[in-house]
């Protein structure tokens, strides 16, 4: 990596919230630069109670008490610094020329964990929080952070870019499909309204898959 000292340095990803969404984007963009990607395993009741002890509110989401289980994950994994910003708003995806604001859990979770359950006070794991409206600010962050020139950062944001528009399309022509195919053969196909993280199956309790075991398709929203 570029300022790093040649070090191999493994950016450690947890598979939780707007990852859910952003991850081909983000996997890209550090892969790019030269690090390794490391992303935290799939949910599961152990990973969750494992970090449950740590979880500050009651109240707040599932979603939200798995950030933990999955920080501890890739600490097991060996990741050298662990990468969670805050992100206040996403481009956005109907005609509007405006930007989305995020969900403010899913904003500020990174914030919460940073001053809760620190991964770099309790583990030694640098945790990188930096605030990005959507990826607008990586340049300075990447220079700040790794010493890293400004056009590697912004060759990697194109490369980043294009995977992530390419996992997009992939979504959609997948969608299309399988809504031909209901139509061809007369039956239907069940749309479960939600955000992106609750495709994560122990979030979801399996429902998709209790759909398509019936020979339901659901389409990926």
């Amino acid at each position: 990596v570029p300022g790093c000292g040649g070090r191999d340095v493994a950016i450690g990803i947890p598979r939780v919230l707007e990852f859910w969404d952003t991850m081909p984007f983000w996997s890209t963009f550090f892969s790019t630069l030269g690090f390794k990607v490391r992303v935290s395993g799939r949910s599961t009741k152990a990973m969750y109670e494992r970090g449950l002890a740590h979880v500050t509110s009651d109240t707040v989401c599932f979603p939200a008490k798995l950030v933990h289980g999955h920080i501890r994950n890739l600490v097991d994994a060996g990741a050298d610094r662990i990468f969670m910003p805050i992100i206040t708003t996403v481009p956005t995806e109907n005609t509007a020329s405006t930007s989305e604001w995020m969900c403010a859990v899913v904003k500020g979770y990174p914030y919460v964990m940073r001053n809760s359950d620190n991964p770099e006070e309790r583990f030694g794991v640098p945790f990188d929080t930096p605030l990005f409206h959507w990826y607008d600010e990586l340049k300075a962050w990447c220079k700040e952070t790794f010493d890293i020139d400004a056009d590697l950062v912004a060759k990697a944001t194109e490369q980043a870019d294009r995977a992530q528009q390419t996992f997009e399309n992939q979504l959609q022509l997948r969608g299309r499909q399988v809504l031909e195919n209901v139509r061809e053969d007369g039956g239907y196909a069940v749309v479960i309204a939600s955000r992106p993280y609750h495709n994560d199956p122990l979030v979801n309790h399996g429902l998709p898959k209790l759909f398509s075991e019936r020979g339901i398709p659901v389409p990926t929203p």
